[in-house]
């Protein structure tokens, strides 16, 4: 197999390049899904793409695309890649670091002469991170067939909606069923991603290979009392909504608790009237849990909401739920777990393999491909703040990773 060498400064200037694009005053980078400050970024990616001579597409979505054709006629792509949006005031290298990797990768192809028996595809997805839609994986979710119509009308705080928003971008939500994929239509999905957890600078390692992506499930309920004065309502007289909202929320953390490695999280409370001489009469209130285990998922969910019913039952309340969505936990692929553990062995490098707690745009492109992740070192474990920081070393162990399992992948894919 021919040994190819990433260029570690060109990643380190592409890493600075993009931070420079949608610097937030507070010290970060906001490039928030489907804003300008995003599409400054797919522009730049556009650029660098061009130079190294790949063909450029988007799709209804406003994924971007950028090819390097392959020697066999008819094979489908191997595809690798991640996003370029933020959170709000987030970092440099979640999801960037991915897209410059997968860039490194073809840039190294070009550089050495190298023509992969199948086409070879960066993405650059469209908002991975939750928008001011209120939805995150938007790109993914569209190639998946997961978006549902009705989510198009999502407005954002100014009261533009999805899909007049997407139209802004070069997207046409008249077409997105077009833009979705199925079995065969890619040979196989990789992806960097920054850990976002602190296990390996723990363990003083560059990189880990991924085994599982978490399945999420999320839910807005509105919890309804009754408000009145703080002053004159006895303590037994209250329907009091915050009050059931935080029983709700401590039960949601006891049962998390209880299954290993599930998590539980109330993120969101909006407290109606939310003064402070009256008794919160409601609480629009945004509820998740996580694991990487099916059945653990759905037992606690069911748990959740059967606790959050006999609480509201005893206390006098109701419930009103305004959305639910779900996906499900996702597996590596074998194939691709073994050409990245093999690549790693080949270089006498120690790779541990790590659960996903986060969620990635890989767990929707499992539904009609073979996707494998690795992750790379979090200085202090941080993400989705300014000080996110990955170290030069795990950018070049994971590029020389990711692009000798992409060989083997090459070599042996049909």
């Amino acid at each position: 197999m021919t040994a190819l060498t990433i260029s570690l400064e060109r990643m380190l200037a592409d890493i600075e390049a993009l931070g420079r694009v949608g610097v937030d005053p507070r010290g970060g980078l906001s490039r928030l899904g489907i804003s300008p400050q995003e599409q400054l970024a797919h522009e730049w990616f556009k650029q660098q793409a061009s130079q190294v001579g790949m063909t450029l597409r988007g799709d209804a979505a406003a994924n971007l695309y950028a090819r390097r054709e392959g020697s066999e006629p008819g094979l489908a792509p191997l595809m690798a890649g991640s996003h370029l949006d933020t959170v709000p005031n987030g970092g440099k290298y979640d999801g960037a670091a991915g897209v410059v990797i997968a860039l490194e990768m073809a840039r190294t192809i070009r550089d050495f002469g190298v023509r992969l028996r199948h086409p070879f595809e960066v993405i650059v997805f469209r908002a991975e991170e939750p928008s001011p839609f209120g939805m995150s994986t938007f790109g993914s979710r569209v190639l998946a067939g997961r978006l549902r119509p009705e989510e198009l009308d999502a407005v954002d705080s100014k009261g533009r909606s999805l899909r007049d928003a997407l139209r802004t971008i070069g997207g046409d939500p008249e077409e997105l069923e077009g833009a979705r994929m199925s079995a065969g239509d890619v040979a196989a999905y990789l992806e960097v991603h920054n850990e976002q957890g602190p296990h390996l600078e723990r363990a003083g390692l560059p990189l880990a290979v991924v085994t599982e992506i978490a399945g999420i499930k999320r839910g807005r309920w509105r919890v309804i009392g009754e408000p009145n004065h703080s002053g004159s309502t006895s303590m037994d007289e209250r329907r009091d909504a915050l009050m059931a909202a935080s029983e709700i929320a401590l039960e949601l953390e006891r049962l998390a608790r209880s299954y290993d490695g599930a998590v539980g999280t109330i993120g969101v409370l909006t407290v109606e009237p939310n003064a402070v001489n009256i008794v919160p009469g409601c609480v629009d209130l945004r509820w998740e849990i996580r694991s990487c285990f099916v059945r653990d998922l759905q037992e606690l969910e069911d748990a959740f909401e059967h606790a959050a019913h006999a609480i509201l039952e005893r206390r006098g309340l109701r419930l009103e739920e305004l959305t639910r969505s779900n996906s499900v936990p996702v597996a590596a692929d074998r194939a691709v777990l073994e050409a990245f553990e093999e690549a790693c062995a080949a270089r006498n490098l120690t790779a541990p393999r790590l659960r996903s707690m986060a969620g990635h745009d890989a767990s929707h492109m499992a539904a009609f491909t073979r996707i494998g992740m690795l992750f790379i070192r979090s200085t202090g474990g941080k993400s989705h703040v300014p000080e996110e920081h990955s170290p030069p070393e795990s950018l070049a162990v994971a590029a020389t990773i990711m692009l000798d399992a992409l060989m083997r992948l090459d070599r042996d894919l049909d």
